[in-house]
């Protein structure tokens, strides 16, 4: 009797282990069910995007061996183009320039020359020829044909200038040239041969023919 006792307060206990065993086979076999999914899903996605790779690989393969694809994508511009002003002054054509005449220095920025137009008919640069336009503008001021720029008057810039005024010498280094050409044209063609025919001929009719002289001086 004492013993059916003792196997009955062992039961619960018994259970209780035999539950414990069975929780830890079933997780054990979920796990596992888990990491076979997990490792078919990333075979799986790996050989998709090996597949996919591969045709990419090949296509662009074929693009690159195809010229006219190859030398689109060379010509393809990385950045903007932006156009550059012509500042080429050199050569024997007509070249038609804008330019003008500012001042940078802060606080003070002002155009001193508007845009003007004129035709270059000989080679020269970009340092002489605006050299030679400041010049003219520092001349024309000391006349005092040009008068001072609005904002220089509302800042009295320079100080104490009057009806007659000039740019401190430590600020003429703001002076600054800006210049383009905007069209070229061919010079037209020098008549310099003809003028040199049309001179010949003249000479040849002023000069007595050498048969009129020779008859003369015969006795």
């Amino acid at each position: 009797m004492a013993q059916l006792l003792s196997q009955m307060m062992k039961l619960p206990l018994v259970m209780f282990v035999y539950s414990l065993e069975m929780l830890t086979k079933t997780m054990q076999g979920m796990q596992s069910t888990t990491e076979q999914g997990i490792d078919t899903i990333v075979n799986e996605a790996t050989r998709t995007l090996g597949v996919i790779g591969s045709r990419e690989g090949t296509l662009a393969g074929h693009m690159t061996d195809n010229p006219a694809i190859t030398n689109t994508i060379a010509r393809t511009p990385q950045t903007e183009d932006r156009s550059m002003p012509d500042l080429d002054l050199g050569g024997d054509d007509l070249k038609y320039v804008s330019y003008s005449i500012v001042f940078t220095k802060r606080d003070y920025e002002a155009t001193l020359k508007k845009e003007e137009q004129e035709f270059i008919d000989y080679p020269t640069d970009g340092g002489s020829y605006g050299g030679l336009k400041i010049a003219e503008f520092f001349e024309q001021v000391a006349q005092g044909t040009i008068p001072r720029p609005p904002k220089w008057i509302e800042n009295n810039y320079p100080p104490g200038a009057g009806a007659r005024w000039e740019i401190p010498r430590d600020d003429r280094k703001y002076v600054k040239f800006i210049y383009s050409v905007d069209r070229r044209l061919p010079k037209g063609e020098a008549d310099y041969e003809r003028r040199k025919v049309k001179a010949l001929e003249d000479i040849s009719r002023k000069v007595t023919p050498l048969e009129d002289i020779s008859r003369k001086i015969a006795p």
